[in-house]
C-alpha cells in the first residue's frame, strides 16, 4: 500500500485521520486452503467470491466463504465455466463474465441459486454499478446492460479500433465508464458517458496496461514499473511510485492505493 501523492513524491495529501497508517505487520488470516488455483476474487457485506478450477474435474466455478471464519469449507456456485472474469457482488447476486466457449454474462445468487447466464457476448473486463452491467465488445464499443438483464445499449465507440486490441481494465464510477485498449506495445485509456456520448481519449502510453482503479479526482494503473496517476477527464500524467513489475490488480481507499 502507497499513500495516495498528488505530486508524486509519496507525501500523502491527507490528513492522518483521513488516511490512517497501513499496518504492515499484520499476520494474514487463511480463510480456505481447500481450492485449486483461486484466482479472480469479489467481496460483500458477508461473503468472499472467487474463481478457481474444481479439484475433482478441472472445470472453472466459482465459490463462495464467509468473510469471518476461517478455514471455511468453500461452497461451489456454479459450474462449469469458462475462465471465469470480474467478479463483483451487490449483496444479493455475484456477477462475472466467462471468456471461453463463446462467453458470457452470467451471475447467481449469494449461496448458489438462480444461476442465469444474462447475455452471451464474448468480453474481458467488465464492472457493476447500483444498477447496471458495463464493458467494451472486441470491435470497442462501450456497452451496459441493466444488472438483472435486458436490452443492451450502446453508450459510444472507440474510433480506430484495432481487432486486437484487449479490453481487460476498466473502471466506473457515477459519471463516467473509464476503459483501456491494450496492445503489445501500447495502451489508450478512454472514457465515456454512462448514459452514452462521445469517447473521450483520456491517454495513450507506451505499454500495456491490465489493471485500472480510481478515486474521486484521479485514476490509477500500471506502465511497464511505473504506478502511474491521470485526471479523471484527462491531462498530464504522473509517475506515482516505481518498481512494480506484473501488476495484476489495484484498488483505492481514502488515502492509499
Amino acid at each position: 500500500a502507497l499513500p495516495i501523492s498528488q505530486d508524486g513524491t509519496g507525501t500523502a495529501d491527507v490528513t492522518p485521520q483521513d488516511a490512517p497508517p497501513v499496518d504492515c505487520t499484520a499476520v494474514p488470516v487463511v480463510l480456505s486452503s481447500n481450492v485449486y488455483m483461486p484466482q479472480e476474487i469479489a467481496v460483500d457485506v458477508n461473503n468472499v467470491y472467487f474463481s478457481g478450477l474444481d479439484d475433482t474435474t478441472e472445470a472453472d466455478a466459482i465459490y463462495q466463504i464467509p468473510k469471518g471464519v476461517p478455514g471455511a469449507m468453500p461452497l461451489q456456485l456454479s459450474d462449469p465455466d469458462g475462465q471465469p472474469y470480474s467478479l463483483a457482488s451487490d449483496g444479493s447476486y455475484l456477477y462475472w463474465n466467462d471468456t471461453l466457449d463463446s462467453g458470457g454474462i452470467r451471475r447467481v445468487r449469494a449461496g448458489g441459486a438462480e444461476e442465469t447466464t444474462l447475455l452471451v457476448i464474448d468480453v474481458w473486463g467488465m464492472a457493476l454499478s447500483p444498477t447496471s452491467l458495463f464493458w467494451v465488445t472486441s470491435s470497442g464499443s462501450a456497452q451496459s446492460m441493466p444488472k438483472g438483464g435486458g436490452a443492451v445499449t450502446t453508450l459510444g465507440t472507440v474510433s480506430g479500433s484495432n481487432p486486437n486490441d484487449e479490453f481487460v481494465a476498466v473502471a466506473l464510477d457515477t459519471k463516467s465508464f473509464y476503459f483501456v485498449a491494450t496492445s503489445p506495445l501500447s495502451a489508450t485509456l478512454s472514457s465515456v458517458p454512462v448514459s452514452g456520448g462521445p469517447v473521450t481519449t483520456l491517454a495513450t502510453v507506451d505499454a500495456d496496461v491490465t489493471a485500472l482503479t480510481l478515486d474521486t479526482q484521479s485514476l490509477y494503473f500500471v506502465v511497464d514499473d511505473a504506478l502511474t496517476r491521470i485526471p479523471l477527464g484527462g491531462g498530464a500524467t504522473s509517475v506515482v511510485a516505481q518498481g512494480f513489475t506484473g501488476t495484476v490488480a489495484l484498488k483505492v481507499d481514502s488515502g492509499n492505493v
